[in-house]
């Protein structure tokens, strides 16, 4: 059995590989929704706020390509139209 030591916030736990994978999938996976979520329901400049706030902490829990890949999606998602105008607001 190949086991992996991993640290996840601040615990150590020592998994298969195959755990670490599917717990490092559904932490990307939910960055991923977050994100979405935000962008649906914030004003660009808010969005743009919970986005950085996002990225700060997934990469504590996310290894160097998930976190690169959630990058860039973050990125594609700030460059799009924002569903709520701050008009709309006021």
């Amino acid at each position: 059995m190949n086991l992996q030591i991993t640290k996840i916030n601040g615990f150590i736990a020592l998994r298969s590989c195959s755990e670490v994978k599917l717990v490092s999938d559904v932490l990307f996976r939910a960055c991923k929704e977050l994100i979405d979520d935000a962008k649906a329901g914030c004003a660009d400049l808010v969005f743009k706020e919970i986005c950085i706030e996002i990225l700060s902490r997934a990469k504590a829990v996310l290894d160097d390509k998930e976190f690169k890949a959630l990058t860039e999606y973050a990125s594609f998602r700030m460059q799009e139209q924002s569903a709520i105008s701050v008009d709309v607001i006021r």
